[in-house]
């Protein structure tokens, strides 16, 4: 009865709009989409609750993809962002209950938002891969790209279906079936066959406690060719879950581990320089007594046409 009195209340609490929308789903509900006098016309307002069982779920992120705006539950379940009309997908995370991603929505300037999160029992699949595409040319390039994915795709944004065909010039990619731009493209899967890649008497990668993930993580991403703007992707993004754990032990896959554990890419025509790394990550709460062996890096240098792609996951 709680959480029911607070939906009406934030849907109610704002008597200058307009309701337009209501659609339901599974994970999330839109409850409203209005007009609001009290929102600027190039921003929208969301706001709304995250719920477990018919209860208030705190600390959950809500966060746009890429991470521009972020904010947390309270005690309540509450959450609120100002977004701009640029702002089209929004997820909910939380350590003990996994992630929600919308699919991506036109948040109009001028209008209040309000959502609903309905978060699972458990974090059933930790093992999603997170993918994210980068493409530059010097001259403007026509360009196809295909996944051979090992698990089960579950989003991509712009959608997929059975490849990507994009135009390609500088750093922008327009999508040719739609003429719209994208600053990457962006995939999901899942694969509860992921896992580190070691030998019985052997583990190569990293120890961390993570209080020191992002000097870690800007320096071995700049080594390994990625620069400051996916770095700062890549660290906006995996830092913060992360960070929900005290240790880490980590673990790069890097172009051909990527490809033989990951996925394959094919992609015509073929990139001058292409760089692929994936992070596989596992969670502590006190200094795991594994041996490592300090995993070697190599570096990366660009050249014309070039595709560059992160990703990453949390393993049981």
């Amino acid at each position: 009865m709680r959480i029911l009195t607070l939906l009406f209340v934030l849907v109610n609490s704002t008597s200058f709009c307009a309701v337009e929308k209501r659609f339901p789903s599974p994970n999330y509900r839109i409850v409203s989409d209005q007009w609001c006098a009290d929102v600027l016309p190039n921003k929208c307002r969301v706001v709304g609750t995250v719920v477990f069982d018919g209860l208030p779920l705190e600390n959950a992120l809500i966060a746009t993809y890429p991470k521009t705006v972020s904010t947390r539950t309270d005690s309540l379940g509450r959450f609120g962002l100002i977004l701009n009309e640029m702002d089209s997908v929004i997820f909910m995370y939380h350590s003990t209950h996994g992630e929600i991603v919308m699919n991506p929505y036109h948040y109009k300037g001028g209008h209040e938002v309000v959502l609903e999160f309905i978060a699972t029992d458990t974090w059933l699949y930790p093992e999603e891969y997170k993918p994210v595409i980068y493409l530059s040319s010097p001259t403007p390039l026509s360009v196809e790209i295909m996944l051979n994915f090992k698990g089960e795709l579950t989003f991509s944004y712009p959608n997929y279906e059975n490849g990507w065909s994009v135009l390609v010039h500088e750093n922008e990619i327009i999508d040719q079936s739609t003429n719209d731009a994208y600053p990457y493209l962006f995939w999901e899967g899942r694969d509860p066959a992921l896992d580190f890649n070691y030998t019985e008497d052997q583990f190569v990668g990293f120890v961390l406690k993570t209080d020191t993930i992002v000097p870690f993580l800007e320096a071995k991403l700049e080594f390994l060719g990625l620069n400051y703007r996916e770095r700062t992707d890549f660290i906006t993004y995996w830092a913060p879950r992360i960070m929900e754990n005290n240790y880490i032990i980590a673990q790069f896959l890097i172009d051909d581990d990527y490809d033989r554990y990951v996925a394959e890419i094919s992609i015509h025509p073929k990139p001058d320089a292409m760089r692929r790394i994936f992070l596989l990550y596992k969670g502590f709460d006190g200094r795991p007594t594994l041996e490592v062996q300090p995993q070697v890096l190599k570096p990366f240098s660009r050249l014309g046409f070039t595709l560059i792609e992160w990703g990453g996951s949390e393993l049981n």
